[in-house]
């Protein structure tokens, strides 16, 4: 099933645009920079995929009022991830707009020693089949700082929801599918001294080992290091 676009938001009020942007892919880190500088910088984009299911038993007797929250338990991308991040709903909506519907948010609880993670994510409900339907997804990844929320006010209507026709609830259970994109990036910064040698007119090949007259003296990029090259 195709996902539906809707309007994305957050808890605090802010409304977020859709439109893609686009980014160039990374510097390989075993060339050299295409300008000579003395000091550079490599960022590192380190992408990690996904599916956190939460379940609510006894979903109809969530007595919460409008805008009080339920929260899933705190969950990160692999063992070794600082990242952590939860699940929240408002079972009767976030505010009187979304009174009607059941509101729901990607939660990041604890961004550890960084200061910011991008994220896309969909969410969507399994049913009596435990396939997914009534997904929503973001269209683009979006800033997440800690204690910051994206996702849906109206993700669906309650008396969609509560309908035993619809399957949404077998046996009373709410079972929400979550499918995480984290994206985290990660400067590398180099230091690199580059050495001119004046007056010299011959350079020697790292690689094959051989002198070469006529050719100007050059910098050789050897595991991510320059080689300063002596007359």
């Amino acid at each position: 099933m195709d996902a539906l676009r809707a309007t994305l938001d957050s808890t605090d009020g802010q409304v977020a645009t859709v439109s893609r942007t686009s980014s160039p892919p990374p510097l390989d880190l075993l060339s050299p920079p295409p300008v000579v500088a003395e000091y550079w910088c490599h960022t590192q984009v380190r992408v990690t995929k996904m599916k956190y299911v939460w379940t609510i038993s006894n979903f109809s007797f969530c007595r919460e009022e409008m805008g009080e929250v339920v929260k899933s338990s705190f969950f990160s991308c692999g063992p070794n991830d600082k990242l952590k991040w939860c699940l929240r709903i408002n079972p009767k909506g976030l505010d009187e707009e979304s009174r009607e519907y059941l509101s729901l948010y990607l939660l990041l609880v604890n961004c550890g020693t960084k200061s910011e993670a991008r994220a896309k994510f969909k969410f969507s409900i399994l049913n009596a089949k435990r396939e997914e339907t009534k997904a929503m997804e973001s269209q683009r990844a979006y800033r997440f700082v800690q204690g910051k929320d994206w996702g849906f006010k109206k993700f669906i209507r309650r008396d969609v929801l509560m309908d035993e026709a619809n399957g949404l609830l077998p046996n009373d259970r709410l079972t929400i599918l979550s499918s995480l994109v984290v994206f985290v990036f990660m400067p590398i910064k180099l230091v690199c001294p580059l050495y001119a040698v004046p007056g010299c007119c011959f350079y020697l090949d790292v690689v094959v080992g051989r002198e070469c007259s006529d050719e100007p003296v050059r910098p050789y990029w050897l595991e991510q290091s320059f080689l300063k090259v002596l007359p």
